[in-house]
């Protein structure tokens, strides 16, 4: 049982590493978006601090921003295989 703590811990802390190193390599207004958003702000607020027209405008690049990390993620040889294991 101890054993399989450990291993999942590493591959938890695996995955973290992965998603901070795909994180910064976003562009900057990107990450804004995104730390933003996961701080619990409505898409209002980050309009609002963003400079943006509506908050429509920054469901779009929270959409488009979420989709990039996630493509830097899958493209990645380690997510392959981190998720082999």
């Amino acid at each position: 049982i101890e054993e399989a703590s450990i291993e999942r811990a590493l591959i938890e802390s695996e995955k973290r590493k992965l998603y901070k190193q795909k994180f910064a390599e976003l562009a900057e207004d990107c990450r804004t978006v995104l730390r933003n958003f996961f701080d619990g702000n409505s898409l209002k607020e980050i309009a609002q601090m963003m400079g943006y027209a509506s908050s429509g405008y920054a469901k779009k690049r929270k959409y488009k921003c979420k989709s990039q990390l996630v493509q830097l993620i899958q493209n990645d040889s380690q997510f392959h295989e981190i998720k082999g294991l």
